[in-house]
C-alpha cells in the first residue's frame, strides 16, 4: 500500500499536472482505504475550488 506521505504529495500535484494512470489508481486505491487521506483530498478539492471562483470574480468583496 502506499504510504499516506506519498499520496497527500499526488493530492497536491495533481492541482497542477494531470496525473498519470499509474499514479492515478495508486492513489485511489489508498483514498479507498485511508479515510484520513480521503478527507484530506476532499478539503484540497474544496479549497482549489474556491480559490479557482474567487480567481475568476466569483466574490463580488
Amino acid at each position: 500500500m502506499m504510504s499516506c506521505r506519498h499520496s497527500t504529495e499526488l493530492m497536491s500535484q495533481k492541482i497542477d499536472r494531470p496525473l498519470t494512470l499509474k499514479e492515478r489508481l495508486w492513489l485511489k486505491g489508498h483514498l479507498l482505504m485511508c479515510f484520513r487521506c480521503r478527507r484530506c483530498d476532499q478539503q484540497l478539492d474544496f479549497i482549489h475550488q474556491a480559490c479557482q471562483k474567487r480567481k475568476e470574480g466569483g466574490d463580488a468583496s
